[in-house]
C-alpha cells in the first residue's frame, strides 16, 4: 500500500511538471523576431572569434541550415572593422572554391553586419589534432587542400593573411577521408600595393595570430603570397610536433630552427617533410614560388615508400608486457587454503540480516525510480526554461554579442609613432654627422633619404629573417676609426644565423669613417 500511493504521488509530480513545460513553450516568442531579414532565423552559437561571433541558423527559404556570423557590437563604429568585415563577405562570395568556405549573403539588421555561410559540420585543425602530434601522411592531405585554395587565393590577387589550426575545417566523406575548408578571410589583403581596403597607407595594425604571421609582416613590408606559405609551414610545425615555431632571436646563441622530426623525435617524420617545412619557413627568397610549387613537393614526399621506423612506440615495448603477469601463472601454497576457509563466516549469521533487507528492496527501488524520475522532470523544466522563457533571447544575444577575453591576441598593434616636440634636454651621444639617413618606422625619412645604401642595407637585413625584437629595433650602420662597417640593433650585436648574415652584410657595405646611417625595418 505505502509503494502504490509513492508511485501515484511520484506520476503525478511529473504530469505537473511536464505540463509546466509545454506552457513554457506556448509562451515562447515569435519566431520572426529571432530572423534575420524575416529570413535567417538564430538557433544557437557556434563560436566566438576576434572579430565576430558565428551562429547556427535556419535559412526559411531553403529550409537549410546555414552559419551567420555577426560583428561584434564594440566594432560597429569602426569603419576600418566593418570594412574588413564586409571585404570578407564580398570575396567568400565572389571566390568560388571547393577547399573555401562559401558565403551566401551579406546583410545588415540595426546597424550590425552579417555574413551567411554554408555550415560545415566538421571541426578544426586544432581539434583534429588535440594536443597530440598529428601523423604526417594524414597531414600532408590536408594541407595539399590548404595549398589548393591558397592558389585559388592568389590567382585571384588575394592573401589570405590568417593561416592557422583554427581557420582550417576538416570535415568527414562518406568514406572516412578528410576534406578540408579554408575559413576566415577577414584579415585577407590584395598583393602589391592596391589593398581591399581602399586605405591609402598600410594599416598600422598587423592582423593575425602570433605564431603564424610571416616575418616580413611583422617587419612591416608589403607581403605576397610566399607570407600565406610561411604560416602553412608555421601551421605544419605546430601540428607535427605541437609546439609553435621556435622565436631564436629570444636565444640568439641558437643556430636556427630544429627540423620537426628533432622536436618530435617518435612521429617518424621523414627528412623529405622536414625540408619542405623548414623551406616554408625560410627566407622569402628561399621559400616555394607559389603555392603549387608546395603542393608538388608535398606530393612527391607522399608518393615516397615510409622509412623504417628507428623509434619504437610504447605499445609495442616488451617491458610493458613482460610487466603484465598472467592470473594462472600465481600459485597460492597449500597450506594457506585451510586458513582461508576457516576464516569464513557460517551462512546462517546473516540470515536473519539478508530476510530483512529483501522486504526492504521494494520500497527503496520504488523511491529510486521516483526519484530518478523528479530529477529528470526538473533538469528539463529548467534546460526549457532557460531556452524558451527564461533569458534573452537569442536574436538579441546576437546584437550585443561581445569579444571574449584573450581573443584579442589575433591583431597585433603598432603604436602610431609619436608627434615631434622638440628636445629640452642636452643629447647624451653626439649627434650624427650631417650625411646620416634616418629612416622612422612609420616611413617618412629625414634628409638624404634618397641615400641607395639605406634601402640596400634594409632590404639584405630583411633577408636575414630577423625576428622580434631585432625586427623592431633601430639599426644603426656606422664606420668604426679603423674603417670596419658595424651593424647594430638597438645598439646590440647580433649573434648565432642572423650575426653571421649581418656580417656579411656589413663586409660589403662601404661608409665613410664617422659615417652613420640609421633606420627601422
Amino acid at each position: 500500500m505505502i509503494l502504490g500511493g509513492v508511485v501515484v504521488v511520484l506520476v503525478v509530480a511529473f504530469l505537473i511538471l511536464v505540463w509546466k513545460i509545454v506552457a513554457l513553450g506556448m509562451r515562447r516568442e515569435p519566431s520572426h523576431q529571432q530572423a534575420l531579414c524575416k529570413r535567417f532565423e538564430l538557433r544557437a552559437p557556434i563560436g566566438f572569434g576576434a572579430t565576430a561571433a558565428v551562429y547556427r541558423a535556419l535559412d526559411r527559404d531553403t529550409k537549410s541550415e546555414v552559419a551567420v556570423k555577426i560583428l561584434y557590437k564594440s566594432l560597429r563604429g569602426d569603419a576600418e572593422a566593418v570594412r574588413y568585415f564586409a571585404q570578407e563577405g564580398k570575396l567568400a562570395a565572389r571566390i568560388i572554391h571547393p577547399h573555401l568556405l562559401r558565403a551566401h549573403y551579406y546583410g545588415q539588421r540595426r546597424n550590425a553586419p552579417f555574413i551567411v555561410f554554408e555550415l560545415v559540420p566538421g571541426m578544426s585543425l586544432s581539434q583534429v589534432a588535440a594536443m597530440r602530434p598529428l601523423p604526417w601522411r594524414r597531414l600532408a592531405v590536408i594541407v595539399l587542400q590548404v595549398l589548393d585554395a591558397l592558389a585559388k587565393l592568389h590567382e585571384e590577387g588575394v592573401i589570405h593573411g590568417d593561416i592557422q589550426p583554427e581557420n582550417v575545417i576538416v570535415q568527414q566523406t562518406t568514406l572516412g577521408q578528410d576534406f578540408a575548408k579554408v575559413i576566415d578571410l577577414g584579415f585577407a589583403s590584395a598583393r602589391g600595393c592596391t589593398r581591399l581596403t581602399q586605405a591609402a597607407e598600410p594599416p598600422a595594425e598587423v592582423h593575425g595570430t602570433p605564431g603564424f604571421i610571416a616575418p616580413e609582416r611583422l617587419a612591416g613590408l608589403d607581403p605576397d603570397g610566399r607570407a600565406d606559405l610561411y604560416s602553412v609551414g608555421a601551421l605544419m610545425y605546430f601540428l607535427l610536433t605541437t609546439r609553435p615555431v621556435p622565436d631564436i632571436s629570444l636565444a640568439p646563441e641558437e643556430l636556427g630552427v630544429p627540423a620537426p622530426s628533432v622536436m618530435a623525435p617518435g612521429a617518424r617524420i621523414p627528412h623529405t617533410i622536414d625540408v619542405i617545412v623548414m623551406r616554408a619557413l625560410s627566407d622569402v627568397d628561399d621559400r616555394f614560388l607559389t603555392a603549387a610549387d608546395m603542393a608538388h613537393a608535398l606530393r612527391e614526399a607522399l608518393a615516397q615508400p615510409d622509412h623504417l621506423a628507428t623509434v619504437v612506440p610504447v605499445s609495442e615495448t616488451t617491458p610493458l608486457a613482460a610487466s603484465v603477469v598472467p592470473l594462472g601463472a600465481i600459485e597460492v601454497p597449500d597450506a594457506e587454503l585451510p586458513h582461508a576457509q576457516a576464516t569464513e563466516p557460517s551462512p546462517p549469521f546473516f540470515g536473519d540480516v539478508t530476510q530483512r533487507v529483501a522486504t526492504r528492496t521494494p520500497v527503496a527501488v520504488g523511491l529510486g525510480v521516483g526519484l530518478v524520475l523528479c530529477v529528470v522532470a526538473v533538469a528539463a523544466l529548467w534546460q526549457v526554461g532557460a531556452a524558451l522563457g527564461g533569458g534573452q533571447p537569442i536574436a538579441e544575444q546576437a546584437m550585443n554579442s561581445a569579444a571574449l577575453p584573450g581573443t584579442e591576441a589575433t591583431v597585433i598593434r603598432h603604436p602610431a609613432p609619436a608627434p615631434a616636440v622638440p628636445n629640452l634636454l642636452p643629447p647624451a651621444v653626439p649627434a650624427a654627422p650631417e650625411s646620416t639617413s634616418i629612416v622612422s618606422k612609420a616611413g617618412r625619412k629625414s634628409r638624404q633619404d634618397d641615400d641607395p645604401r639605406v634601402s640596400e642595407v634594409r632590404r639584405a637585413i630583411n633577408r636575414c629573417k630577423p625576428l622580434v625584437p631585432f625586427s623592431r629595433s633601430t639599426i644603426t650602420v656606422k664606420a668604426d676609426p679603423s674603417g670596419e662597417t658595424l651593424i647594430r640593433f638597438g645598439g646590440h650585436e647580433a649573434r648565432g644565423e642572423l650575426g653571421l648574415c649581418v656580417a656579411q652584410i656589413a663586409a660589403r657595405t662601404k661608409l665613410a669613417t664617422g659615417e652613420q646611417l640609421s633606420f627601422k625595418l
